[in-house]
């Protein structure tokens, strides 16, 4: 009896153990199942034996989660403020190179013999060469008095006055031993004739013209009268303007270089006048070819000296060349880019020219001297009248071009 009862308590303990067990090993799967069946139940996710890669919960307070609100709401994400769009830079244009300055001048105050160079700025460039010319001769000294923009036609815009004034007060200054002029580049516009002094104040007025309709207003007459308030309608229509190349042009013009020569030559001392050299394109070749007929013909008038460049900067075809020979003869670069003035080495072979002319003169003792001669509206010879010989010049050069 004893036995029987120990037997069925070993097999309820059998019976129990392997219960047991069972139950155990089929935990994990029925918590999985309750968990998807029952998602509620589970507040933290997961369930027994299980690990969650999620960030814990905060909530509201200290050490809540810094994406959500004080009660632990989760915060609406904000789009990024829009992103102010940056203003492209106006890409500043580049300005061409300005090559109408030659580099500084290099004074010197203890030079005997004194070379005043005037013109524009192709004499700036003559005056760098000639000082690398006679660099190891100190007593030879070059001085710049050249004004880039002027011309013959007008030495300034906003001041009244012309080159042979200027040349004047020049020459009163520094008391050279020789001049050089070089000039031309900004005349190749309209003149205008020079206008007469102011008649006296007993003068009879002039008789007011028939009324005609109005024609339309002349900006260069009127800028003349602001400038020139005694002149009446008619001295106005007179004075021009006339356009480049023609006759009354030409007139007009020569009468300029007469006056500028006559006010180098105030001084009594020899006068040196360069001519054009070739420029890139053809019609400034030709432009540059037409005043250098009118410089030649009237500084040989004036007894002067003109030297010729015209050869040293073009090709064997006689066409404008940027390149060619220095003054040593090794081929270099003489024109800038623009066409139109000089490098180093080509200021230095234009200068080789005047250097000739100012060594000839300065070894022989008799130098030759430009004597000053009056000049007024008067005619420049017995029995011409006033501009005859330019108007005679124009036709022979009209005459001698080709026809088509």
């Amino acid at each position: 009896m004893a036995s029987d009862r120990g037997s069925s308590w070993l097999l309820i303990v059998q019976t129990a153990t392997a219960a047991l067990l069972t139950f155990t090993l089929s935990l994990p799967a029925n918590a999985q199942g309750k968990r998807a069946a029952n998602p509620a139940l589970y507040l933290d996710g997961q369930g027994f034996g299980e690990t969650s890669n999620k960030k814990p919960y905060y909530g509201g307070g200290f050490g809540r989660d810094p994406q959500s609100d004080y009660w632990g709401y989760r915060q609406r994400e904000r789009a990024p403020a829009p992103r102010l769009r940056e203003r492209p830079r106006e890409v500043e244009k580049e300005q061409p190179p300005d090559y109408s300055h030659a580099p500084p001048a290099t004074p010197r105050k203890e030079a005997t013999v004194k070379v005043v160079v005037m013109g524009d700025g192709n004499a700036d460039w003559l005056a760098y060469g000639l000082e690398e010319a006679f660099s190891e001769k100190p007593e030879i000294g070059i001085v710049r008095k050249h004004r880039t923009d002027s011309g013959l036609i007008r030495y300034e815009q906003r001041r009244d006055s012309e080159w042979p004034q200027v040349a004047r007060e020049i020459i009163a200054v520094e008391k050279p031993n020789f001049i050089v002029m070089m000039i031309g580049n900004n005349d190749r516009q309209s003149v205008r004739e020079t206008p007469p002094p102011p008649a006296p104040a007993n003068a009879q007025p002039a008789q007011p013209a028939q009324v005609n309709p109005a024609p339309p207003p002349d900006l260069e007459r009127q800028w003349l009268e602001q400038q020139h308030p005694h002149l009446t309608p008619a001295q106005a229509r007179q004075a021009g303007p006339w356009e480049f190349h023609s006759e009354k042009w030409e007139v007009t013009y020569t009468k300029r270089i007469d006056a500028t020569i006559a006010a180098l030559k105030s001084a009594g001392i020899p006068v040196i006048w360069v001519g054009l050299p070739s420029q890139r394109g053809t019609k400034a070749t030709e432009d540059s070819s037409y005043l250098n007929e009118l410089y030649r013909s009237r500084a040989e008038k004036a007894g002067i000296i003109y030297v010729d460049i015209w050869d040293g900067f073009v090709d064997e075809e006689g066409k404008f060349s940027p390149q060619g020979p220095d003054y040593l003869g090794q081929t270099r670069r003489l024109r800038t880019s623009d066409g139109v003035y000089f490098t180093k080495f080509g200021a230095r072979k234009l200068a080789l020219y005047v250097e000739r002319e100012i060594e000839r003169m300065v070894g022989n003792k008799g130098v030759p001297v430009a004597l000053p001669v009056p000049v007024g509206p008067g005619p420049h010879a017995p029995n011409a009248k006033a501009g005859e010989a330019a108007q005679s010049f124009h036709s022979r050069r009209r005459a001698l071009r080709p026809k088509n």
